[in-house]
């Protein structure tokens, strides 16, 4: 029989064991061709009756070392135990899960592997609960609560979000230096302080490679990811979000993720007039810019690798928090506690959300309020810091949330969001960074939304995150957030604002505006992609 083998804990082992009924896992050693004893008596003897006459032994016939131990009892041998028992479980050892886990049948990586012959089906079911971890819902069921799946233990790890991490990326793409997880103001060191004016580079979150795969079955859907590669996963590559919404660097129209405080970097719509004013835009976002502008000044950094939010990113940070918190009302309280099981639980609280309209029209005509970096105490840490704008005409006390590094996730001001497109319901993701904005040339239709607003009941399969159903969701059921809607050819602008209260979140978006608008309380973020996405 040919030599098999398979892969298990990070190298090969050999089975010695005799057993050869298309075992994948049994390697059966390569013999040389036995010599044939000489048979001394008996040569002659026909048993074909089953009977012995002649009282023959296994001695006689040179048989005397076998018996008839079953193939389940039979020992290996001394050198095969004492090799391995030198060996280690790697499985408990790798939690950082960043190894291939294997695309073929008849192979299975990393781990334990599972019982009887290895197909297909088996490596499919023991790659989901001992590699992958993700999240299940039921599309019929009001609730926001998720169900845990996959790896329990990677649910605790979380060893993708886990990578998530600030640093001050260089035009050309390269990391000058990461930030202290624990404080943006200082260096990985925890002591050198960090230039986040721009000077040093811009201040991002970069996301790491990971694996995701979608699955729909009846009116259940489920997502899983891994950071290694798994049967039927699709690669997420390597990507940096900007860690602040973007600013703009007056002088150069270059987009801008940095704590920046002169007249260079005045957010808003560049009213000079505040300055010196409780509701000043230095340091502010930049809002008041069309979709179009917003990807020319990202791309003015040097090359299209520079975007405006890009939609594929928006959708990864979507999963990755949801697939954290297991909870699809983001606005749920923030706990830094775990559960008893060792899970994350709440969501990042209100967000800066349920701002009274009328009174931010009167402080600063419903522009940003919220001072880029605010969170930076908060490092790499989910959290919320608490800000109450000098000078609010009701003393407003406002929650500023950071996902893994992400300031303002949701709230705040409306971000436009590149490489999608929706044309009366229909929804079209661009198919390369040749981008358009007023046309669908160019694009892929993934899906229809629902062709009225409100709350999300259901997102249109395969990970889209823009809604199939907005009927008979609310704010505590469902997913949550709100979804706008009007018909036409529509931008996608994301995340809602502070005037928008229980509606904005993650998944919140509006389609009523074309790509062209501009509004004091639109704003974007700024997007590096590596050259694999491009």
């Amino acid at each position: 029989m040919a030599k098999r083998k398979y892969i298990l804990q990070n190298r090969v082992k050999s089975n010695t064991s005799n057993v050869v009924e298309e075992n994948i896992y049994e390697l059966v050693s390569e013999k040389s061709t036995p010599s044939v004893p000489v048979l001394d008596k008996h040569s002659e003897l026909s048993l074909d009756d089953g009977t012995n006459p002649h009282g023959t032994t296994k001695t006689d016939v040179g048989l005397d070392n076998v018996d008839n131990t079953s193939d389940l009892n039979k020992p290996i041998s001394t050198a095969t135990q004492t090799t391995l028992n030198t060996k280690e479980d790697s499985f408990d050892k790798n939690t950082a899960f960043n190894k291939d886990f294997g695309i073929e049948e008849d192979t299975v990586l990393e781990g334990n592997a599972p019982a009887g012959k290895i197909t297909n089906k088996n490596i499919y079911d023991w790659n989901y609960s001992a590699l992958a971890y993700g999240v299940e819902w039921d599309t019929e069921l009001a609730t926001t609560a998720m169900t845990r799946i996959g790896s329990m233990n990677s649910h605790r790890t979380l060893p993708v979000q886990s990578l998530m991490r600030r640093c001050l990326l260089l035009d050309n793409g390269t990391v000058n230096y990461y930030l202290s997880a624990t404080d943006s103001t200082k260096k990985e060191d925890g002591i050198t302080n960090a230039v986040l004016d721009g000077t040093d580079g811009m201040v991002m979150v970069e996301i790491p490679e990971h694996y995701r795969k979608f699955e729909t079955q009846g009116t259940r859907q489920r997502v899983l990811i891994s950071n290694g590669k798994i049967l039927g996963f699709t690669k997420v590559p390597k990507s940096y979000v900007g860690a602040y919404e973007a600013s703009l660097q007056q002088s150069t129209s270059k987009l801008a993720s940095v704590v920046n405080t002169t007249a260079d970097y005045r957010g808003g719509n560049n009213n000079s007039a505040w300055d010196d004013a409780d509701n000043t835009l230095l340091g502010k976002p930049a809002t008041n810019i069309s979709r179009y502008n917003f990807r020319n000044y990202a791309r003015n950094r040097g090359s299209e690798n520079w975007n405006c939010y890009l939609h594929e990113v928006r959708k990864t940070i979507f999963w990755l928090y949801y697939v954290e918190y297991a909870q699809m009302n983001c606005q749920t309280a923030f706990s830094p506690t775990l559960t008893s099981e060792g899970f994350k639980q709440g969501g990042l609280g209100t967000g800066v959300t349920g701002a009274n309209n009328t009174n931010w029209n009167n402080y600063n005509g419903r522009s940003p309020f919220i001072p880029c970096g605010i969170t930076n105490s908060l490092g790499n840490a989910s959290g919320v810091i608490i800000n109450t704008p000098t000078g609010w005409p009701d003393a407003k006390t406002f929650e500023v949330p950071s996902y893994r590094g992400i300031e303002n996730p949701y709230g705040h001001i409306w971000e436009w969001t590149d490489g999608v497109n929706v044309d009366s319901g229909d929804v079209y993701v661009a198919d390369s960074l040749t981008m358009s904005d007023n046309s669908n040339v160019g694009y892929t239709k993934v899906g229809t939304t629902e062709q009225s607003g409100g709350y999300i009941k259901a997102l249109i399969n395969n990970g889209e995150i823009l809604p199939s159903q907005t009927s008979a969701g609310s704010s505590n059921t469902f997913w949550s957030d709100s979804f706008y809607y009007a018909s036409g050819f529509r931008g996608v602008l994301a995340g809602g604002s502070a005037g928008n209260g229980a509606t904005a979140g993650f998944g919140c978006s509006e389609t009523l505006r074309a790509p062209s608008i501009t509004s004091t309380g639109f704003g974007s973020r700024l997007i590096f992609l590596t050259e694999e996405m491009i």
